[in-house]
């Protein structure tokens, strides 16, 4: 096995077969569930839509964000600000 790294708090590991193969994650995570009970495969599957949510969620949150920022640039120009960006004496 060969580090591949963390996503999402889940440590992954690369598995290579004797041959040589390397599988991608995806055909890792089919040959592991596929011998697994129904009700083990129902809940992975539940934990891989959540993880796509939390991709979604902070997807739709950046681009709110910078929508945000948009607006607020529209709306006031930079001699508007009641502050300096340069505090006198520095």
């Amino acid at each position: 096995m060969e580090w591949l790294g963390l996503r999402f708090g889940v440590i992954f590991w690369l598995e290579r077969a004797d041959y040589g193969v390397v599988m991608s994650t995806a055909e890792l995570i089919y040959e592991k569930t596929k011998g697994l009970p129904e009700v083990l495969q129902t809940e992975a599957l539940h934990y891989v839509d959540y993880l796509l949510s939390q991709k979604d969620a902070t997807a739709e949150a950046v681009a709110w964000a910078r929508f945000s920022a948009a607006q607020l640039a529209k709306q006031y120009a930079p001699a508007d600000a009641i502050y300096d960006e340069d505090e006198p004496g520095t």
